[in-house]
């Protein structure tokens, strides 16, 4: 498996975690993602986020976006 294979099987990880833990699509979860560049913060920090935990991963991802101004997904 190709290192970008391994950071696109990431991604699609914490969209679906995201969307399972807020009841929500996952392409609604993509296109926040997207507006907030939270994709291009996930692959750039693949090397450390891929190790952490799912809840600390969520969390940090919520307040990545909180801190882009964005309260709710």
């Amino acid at each position: 498996m190709t290192q970008e294979t391994k950071i696109t099987e990431f991604i699609v990880f914490c969209i679906e975690m995201m969307a399972e833990k807020h009841g929500i699509s996952g392409r609604r979860v993509t296109e926040c993602f997207e507006t907030a560049g939270v994709i291009d913060y996930l692959s750039n920090g693949y090397q450390t986020l891929h190790a952490m935990g799912k809840e600390w991963l969520m969390a940090d991802i919520e307040k990545y976006l909180e801190n882009r101004g964005i309260r709710e997904i």
